[in-house]
């Protein structure tokens, strides 16, 4: 079996006797789960190995993408909390690593697009979007003028408009009807981009695909709700 990557990205797990590549997850060699002597693999081994196979894919991304300890730690907490959970059970380990990645980089106010941390990963943003609409638990212990900063940086902002989509955010934050980070976010965004002479609705759609995972129609509402509270002149 083998994957698009360069030999380079291969890892392997001698302790699993696998090789996995650390930018898709992929499994390209693995050894059977050892038999006992009643001739039957140990079921009770499962949830071992899935956790070895889950903190080797975490040290290597945090290698590659040189995150902190304490991100590293983090990600590993959620990852175990959302595979307790029957939602996520039967959710493939490297997506879910990369999503536990995710949440963990907005929790430690470093956050990372999906975009960023699917290149990572090898991960679709897709999935990880698909991840974050069936987690309601995640991404709510930071605030949206907290995140701004890094996700405005990826479109055509100047300085000045950045620094002004914070204040406004730490004044409106509380009134919006919406709780989810991301979505807050990008409707601050969408409202600054809507009040320029460059907005191209198809341009940026395909853009907050890959930056946030949702498209414009998605956050319109909110974002109309974001240009009553902070008087912009429609």
């Amino acid at each position: 079996m083998s994957c698009q990557h360069d030999q380079d990205c291969i890892y392997e797990d001698h302790k699993l006797g696998e090789e996995i590549c650390v930018l898709c997850g992929q499994v390209l060699a693995e050894r059977l789960p050892e038999l006992s002597f009643s001739g039957h693999t140990d079921i009770q081994d499962v949830p071992r190995v899935q956790e070895d196979k889950a903190g080797s894919l975490i040290k290597d991304i945090t290698d590659r993408g040189n995150f902190t300890l304490g991100v590293a730690e983090t990600c590993e907490d959620i990852y175990t909390s959302l595979k307790s959970q029957g939602l996520f059970k039967f959710t493939p380990i490297p997506n879910l690593v990369a999503y536990s990645f995710y949440v963990s980089c907005f929790e430690h106010n470093v956050p990372r697009t999906m975009g960023e941390i699917s290149g990572l990963t090898g991960v679709p943003s897709s999935k990880l979007w698909q991840l974050e609409k069936r987690d309601t638990g995640q991404l709510r212990r930071c605030l949206p003028s907290e995140v701004v900063e890094r996700f405005a940086s990826h479109f055509e902002f100047s300085y000045k408009e950045i620094r002004e989509m914070q204040k406004n955010l730490l004044k409106i934050e509380q009134k919006l009807t919406s709780k989810s980070v991301k979505s807050v976010t990008a409707a601050m965004i969408l409202c600054y981009l809507k009040h320029t002479s460059k907005y191209v609705a198809k341009k940026y759609n395909t853009q907050f695909l890959d930056v946030f995972g949702i498209q414009l129609y998605q956050v319109s509402k909110l974002s109309k709700q974001i240009e009553r509270e902070i008087n912009f002149d429609v």
